[in-house]
């Protein structure tokens, strides 16, 4: 974080005003990911994405499912300041689903897609 400090002059007072500004040139952090699936419904699972972002995160994230060789994109919705969550229904029984890719953009425009292994 940078800070710029202005002087001027404001009914015959001179004046500081101090405004703080991010340059920020780096990609969202991954931290963590899950998937879950429902121990009872055998179709629910639960995704959650855990990233950083020195400007803050945008207010989605995009992951891509591998469901028996298959992709599948979802949005996940950002639920608290650092972490994107949603339940996804794959009607397919006893699937095999994983994380694939996860995609992060911060307010900046910086993005990167991960591949998870």
């Amino acid at each position: 974080m940078a800070e710029i400090l202005k002087y001027f002059y404001f009914a015959g007072s001179l004046v500081r005003k101090s405004i703080d500004f991010i340059k920020d040139s780096e990609p969202p952090k991954l931290i963590a990911h899950k998937l879950r699936r429902d121990s009872k419904n055998k179709n629910e699972y639960f995704v959650k994405i855990t990233a950083s972002d020195i400007s803050g995160l945008t207010k989605k994230a995009i992951v891509t499912l591998s469901v028996n060789s298959a992709e599948r994109e979802i949005v996940l919705k950002l639920t608290n300041d650092d972490v994107y969550s949603k339940n996804i229904y794959i009607n397919a029984g006893d699937s095999e689903v994983f994380i694939k890719y996860i995609s992060l953009e911060d307010y900046t425009g910086n993005s990167k897609k991960y591949t998870i292994e």
